[in-house]
């Protein structure tokens, strides 16, 4: 029997934008108000929602901003508008152009010309942005755009400018674009110059669109490729590859499936000139947790110092043409990579250099503005799925469908609909189809599976999906069905046509689930989070850090888990605590946290959440170490001083110096050979009460219970008497905090305490 291989599913994490940005002073649209780049950058960490243009739509939404750039650019475009306001940005960021006949297109500002019409938001809603109705669109040639919440400007300017600016890059959640000064611009990414790239070798056969996902046939991976292909000594028995549009670690992190994911292999983009970042090292971590092969793709060498970019999409082509000190340069900064990636235990190298593919991770210097490096990227990816993957590419159509949902979302004339990514076996139209929900498992039918349709066929919004009667792996794809509004999002479905399977199915998807959603009584933190994807990347993360969970669930946070929080804290402080992922806290569960003293942790960076509530224990513990320490009797070593006896008894007043360590008053004293002197009553220096005395301070003490000539002498040298169990502390739990010469006293101590009791302070 043949063997049926489906396409790699691939995916992007990472530093995944090729370097556009906007101005210091351009307006952004978030949840917050209207904010200057600068302002939204310094105002990042606080869950910040950004209003972009569903363009499958034309509806405005928010949408969440999980990254942000800084940059420093020589050369700006200022782009003035028909109503005279103006944007700038840096040459290749992108805007919304309208071409009449429904005909949407984005355009480099570098290409813009005086008519052109940008796709803007009415300046005389923007205060109504959340209140716009969804609109049922019957065609484009007779829309309102004004209806919308847009209109049109038109480019009456275009002006290039040359200095030292500042510019800013965000990233946001779902949607490919922003709204700045009104207009809708373009966020672009390796994932767009890699389908430019594909368009531009338009003899390859092109690509087919799929739910969330670009499908690269084998003629076009071929095209890309090039002579690489035989250079390397790849042939290509995949049927191409399937590539997740939308990049980032939200999405992979719904790629899930049990025991690992549903991507084969990962991009793992790096800033060439920044090195690993915060979202660098979480997109790590997860594709460490799901056990994903990946590449790294070191992005931005055209931002390097001198680099002459070449009309190339290979970069061996490239480099030929650069001079040494800038690949001495290059050379540098990936060093710095291979140098991180080693904390994580892996061995790395420049793609050209490594002998044996399995045991090294390779690096492959790219431009995702210029396309060099392109051809290299896609030759070692499908080389490496070719070698080390292709059994698990082959596909059983005997098997049920299954894959993993990635979205719940609405369509309109469909209602709620699954995106979703399938994996293996086959899925149909009519058959029953099973996945999990909060309230258990959901049992329906499939009653339609769309893709979307051709390119070209996407003039009336109603056109724009394909009817399937089947799907075959891998794809990106539509399940409509009914009951399927609360499906989490990042779970696993099944479909079959045989009924006695349906049983097992249930039994398959119940398990995967409930292996991650927990709910015990044990002492531990509640953590939530947007997605079953997600939550599972969230819990992982805790174990590998050791930190005990008591509940772990999708969606908002409500008053149950703050109570649950607030039972904890009555046990465990430190683990009374409520950490969440890209979710919002029901106002309600806000107060309740506020007034029973619950610390909710919240953020759109996974591991920074962790990061935070670790840096709120460890400050509760040094504060709580800090407090005991206060506590607790410090050494000190003391001499009399000959000829200054004020008082002999009731109390004994002497004058002393501080040979060692830190006297107070309360504090026990003893002589060398182990009597007990006294407490300390009172310190003062020259007439004056002091809290304590340290090292070389000459002080009088006065001690009610001594007499001096009786009790001790003058010249006599006296220790503080610490208690037993204060040594022990000390020494165990705090001896980080203690000086040679302190450690000198207690080891003093013991000695003299062992003489008559010798296990003392073991």
């Amino acid at each position: 029997m043949e063997r049926v291989y489906r396409q790699p599913i691939i995916t992007v994490l990472g530093h995944v934008d090729s370097g556009k940005c906007i101005g210091k002073y351009s307006e952004i649209y978030t949840d917050k108000g209207r904010l200057y780049a600068h302002e939204l950058y310094e105002a990042f960490e606080d869950n910040i929602k950004i209003f972009t243009l569903d363009i499958s739509n034309l509806q405005i939404v928010e949408s969440l901003l999980i990254s942000k750039a800084k940059e420093k650019s020589n050369r700006l475009i200022e782009v003035t508008f028909d109503d005279e306001t103006y944007i700038t940005v840096t040459p290749e960021h992108k805007f919304l152009t309208y071409e009449g006949n429904g005909v949407f297109r984005y355009l480099p500002a570098d290409q813009l010309n005086i008519s052109y019409n940008i796709v803007a938001i009415n300046s005389d809603k923007k205060e109504l942005i959340r209140d716009l109705p969804v609109k049922t669109i019957h065609g484009l040639r007779f829309l309102s755009l004004s209806e919308l919440g847009l209109h049109l400007k038109y480019v009456k300017k275009v002006r290039r400018l040359f200095g030292d600016f500042e510019v800013y890059d965000f990233t946001s959640s779902h949607t490919h674009n922003f709204i700045a000064n009104d207009v809708v611009v373009h966020n672009t990414s390796l994932l767009d110059k890699i389908r430019g790239t594909a368009v531009q070798l338009r003899e390859a056969g092109g690509i087919t669109q799929h739910i969330g996902a670009s499908l690269f046939p084998k003629e076009t991976v071929e095209a890309m490729c090039g002579d690489l292909l035989k250079k390397f000594r790849f042939k290509l028995e995949v049927p191409g590859i399937l590539v997740i549009d939308t990049p980032g670690h939200e999405v992979f992190t719904n790629l899930r499936r049990r025991g690992g994911s549903a991507a084969d292999i990962a991009i793992l983009v790096v800033d060439i000139m920044k090195g690993f970042q915060p979202q660098t090292h979480e997109s790590l971590q997860i594709l460490v947790s799901r056990r994903v092969p990946f590449l790294v793709a070191a992005n931005k060498i055209d931002l390097i110092p001198r680099w002459k970019p070449q009309n190339t999409f290979s970069i061996l082509k490239s480099l030929p043409n650069q001079v040494t000190d800038v690949i001495s340069d290059m050379e540098t900064r990936i060093a710095n990579i291979i140098t991180s990636l080693a904390t994580y235990k892996f061995e790395s190298e420049r793609f050209d250099r490594i002998k044996d593919f399995k045991k090294t991770v390779a690096i492959i210097p790219i431009s995702a503005k210029t396309g060099e490096g392109i051809q290299e990227l896609l030759t070692i990816l499908v080389g490496l799925v070719q070698k080390f993957m292709l059994d698990k590419l082959e596909v059983d159509t005997t098997k049920p469908g299954q894959g993993v949902i990635l979205e719940v979302t609405k369509e309109v004339g469909f209602g709620t609909v699954l995106r979703a990514i399938h994996v293996d076996g086959l899925i149909r139209k009519g058959d029953t189809l099973i996945a999990m929900s909060p309230e258990g498992p959901v049992i329906t039918k499939v009653r339609a599976i769309l893709m979307p349709a051709p390119l070209d066929e996407i003039r009336d919004p109603r056109k724009k999906f394909r009817n399937m009667e089947l799907s075959r792996p891998a794809a990106g794809i539509i399940l409509s069905a009914a009951n399927v509004d609360n499906v989490y999002a990042g779970s696993p479905f099944y479909s079959t046509d045989i009924q006695n399977e349906i049983g097992q199915l249930i039994e398959n998807v119940t398990k995967e689930v409930s292996s991650i959603r927990i709910d015990t009584d044990k002492i531990g933190i509640v953590i939530k989070a947007d997605t079953l994807g997600s939550l599972e990347a969230f819990v992982n993360l805790c174990k590998r850090k050791g930190i005990p969970v008591r509940k772990a669930d999708v969606g908002p946070v409500s008053k149950k888990d703050i109570v649950d929080a607030s039972i904890v804290k009555m046990s465990d402080e430190l683990r009374g605590a409520v950490l969440c992922f890209n979710i919002d806290i029901h106002e309600d569960a806000e107060t309740l946290a506020r007034e029973r003293g619950v610390p909710v942790f919240r953020g759109n960076i996974l591991y920074r959440v962790l990061d935070d509530y670790l840096d709120w224990v460890a400050n509760k513990i040094e504060e709580k170490k800090r407090i005991e320490l206060e506590f607790l009797i410090k050494p000190g070593r003391i001499k009399v001083l000959e000829g200054y006896v004020f008082r002999h008894s009731k109390p004994a007043i002497v004058g002393v110096r501080v040979l060692n360590g830190v006297i107070k008053p309360k504090y026990p004293l003893i002589k060398t050979d182990g009597s007990r002197v006294g407490i300390i009553h009172q310190i003062q220096d020259r007439g004056k009460s002091i809290h304590e005395a340290k090292k070389e301070m000459e002080v009088a003490i006065s001690i009610r219970e001594a007499i001096v000539g009786k009790t001790f002498e003058e010249g006599d040298i006296l220790l503080v008497d610490i208690p037993e169990n204060h040594v022990k502390k000390l020494i165990k739990e705090y001896k980080e905090e203690l000086s040679l010469d302190d450690i000198e006293v207690i080891n003093e101590l013991i000695k003299i305490k062992r003489k008559k009791y010798p296990a003392w302070a073991i």
